[in-house]
């Protein structure tokens, strides 16, 4: 498998997001990827100088919860500030599998037609975080992932929990 890589391109208004390999949040120095993916996040946020999103997942190998929690928080941010819906393509069927099992498929506009936009990609900026916010980024991704369903609100209970009493009581 292959190390985690994110990259980026803003287009005629078009975000794409293209997440290669391994999306992990605890694989050793990948813990970075996480980290520059909320920061970039919160600056698109905050710009908002965007007005669709594809989010390319079909060199995806694997995605943890953390992760697909930032990519929840797209999701939200789409529906709140344009009305519609981000969408994702994925070809692997194992993604596929996830992406429905967190209930993606009833929050993001899914493809699993590749047609990838010819737009140049850049690598996220890295982002090294103290621990104590690293903590705060895998609380608030599960809190988005709960957002979406009930479901998901009962897979994560505990996670949220344990990352709310850890961050209260850091010792």
């Amino acid at each position: 498998m292959q190390a985690g890589n994110i990259y980026y391109a803003k287009h005629d208004g078009l975000l794409v997001l293209k997440l290669v390999g391994e999306i992990r949040y605890t694989m050793g120095e990948s813990y970075r990827i996480s980290a520059s993916l909320d920061s970039f996040l919160e600056r698109l946020f905050a710009e908002n100088d965007f007005e669709n999103v594809l989010i390319d997942l079909t060199e995806t190998d694997s995605i943890d919860s953390t992760n697909l929690g930032l990519l929840a928080k797209m999701a939200q941010f789409a529906d709140r500030e344009f009305g519609r819906r981000a969408t994702i393509v994925s070809t692997n069927a194992d993604i596929n599998t996830i992406l429905e099992s967190v209930g993606f498929d009833q929050v993001f506009l899914i493809i699993h037609d590749p047609q990838n936009p010819s737009v140049e990609l850049e690598s996220l900026p890295e982002v090294r975080e103290p621990e104590k916010d690293l903590a705060l980024l895998l609380l608030d991704a599960h809190k988005a992932l709960i957002e979406l369903s009930e479901k998901n609100r009962e897979m994560f209970r505990n996670v949220v929990q344990l990352l709310e009493k850890k961050i209260s009581d850091p010792h």
